[in-house]
């Protein structure tokens, strides 16, 4: 019999690429071995090394595949905005890219799988557009939800964790309406999720919020929520913060990953690429030898 699968899509670049990878490597520690999870990483211009690296993930009933989405960002106007570079947009085209499938779940980088996501794609979304977790606290942008959005504070989500109801993301032409508006000129402040958000108005299903836990506003040991996902949502990230709420969990999770040493280095200044580069020469270099 076989087995069903679970479509997940992650966005990155090349600078972003050891934190892709452990985020990828942490949900890969939480599986089923009853489900095939196909894990998809759009980009516009990763190196083949970059793409060899995240690809080297695969194993067992997980693949990892890193998919170019130059073709279908023609129509869009992308432009970065404060610590969100382009690739953040990407998520939008997941539907158009996927749309043989019934659902696709989607993730950010900054994050830490804690649990199994079949739970997660598994949830009914009745006929939203997206499933997604609601911010708890939105204290320091309520302001500019309300007045620059025009959006309730209780009505506003974070995209970093979203289920996609393909079917109808569709038929809403969600992307179409999205494109409309980043191409409009209007630059918002968090750029294609403030989109998502004004498009998707009353097409969503919320979903439990510790699969979107917003590790910088809580402390995980001081809360009664137990973290199915934590995301790094602010700038501030762990890799370069060590001292932010809940670091230790990504450290946990990195230091077990082939990409740990190099985010140690990347924040010593030092020429982390080339090397990288080499001890990876010399590891193949050392397989081929009699």
């Amino acid at each position: 019999m076989k087995k069903p699968v679970i479509p997940i899509v992650f966005s990155t670049d090349n600078n972003f690429v050891p934190y892709c990878g452990v985020a990828i490597s942490s949900l890969t520690h939480h599986t089923s071995f009853d489900v095939d999870y196909n894990i998809f990483v759009f980009h516009t211009e990763l190196s083949e090394y970059s793409i060899r690296r995240l690809e080297s993930l695969s194993y067992l009933n997980i693949k990892v595949e890193c998919v170019n989405v130059t073709k279908y960002l023609s129509k869009v106007k992308l432009y970065t905005m404060h610590h969100f570079s382009e690739a953040t947009f990407y998520r939008i085209v997941i539907p158009e890219v996927f749309s043989h499938y019934t659902r696709v779940l989607y993730l950010d980088c900054d994050l830490i799988v804690l649990s199994d996501v079949k739970e997660l794609y598994d949830m009914d979304l009745n006929r939203n557009v997206l499933g997604v977790c609601r911010r708890k606290n939105l204290s320091r942008i309520e302001d500019y939800v309300i007045n620059k959005l025009n959006l309730t504070a209780i009505e506003y989500f974070n995209a970093g964790v979203l289920v996609f109801n393909i079917k109808y993301f569709i038929e809403e032409q969600i992307k179409e309406k999205c494109y409309n508006l980043i191409n409009h000129g209007l630059k918002y402040d968090y750029v294609d999720q403030d989109v998502l958000n004004i498009v998707c108005r009353n097409k969503i299903e919320i979903l439990p919020a510790e699969w979107n836990y917003l590790s910088n506003y809580d402390d995980i040991e001081n809360n009664n929520i137990k973290p199915k996902i934590l995301h790094y949502v602010t700038a501030e990230k762990p890799w370069c913060f060590p001292n932010v709420p809940n670091a230790k969990v990504f450290w946990k999770v990195a230091r077990k990953t082939k990409f740990f040493y190099e985010i140690l280095l990347k924040h010593i200044n030092c020429d982390v690429d080339t090397f990288e580069l080499n001890l990876y020469k010399e590891y193949e270099n050392a397989l081929t030898k009699d």
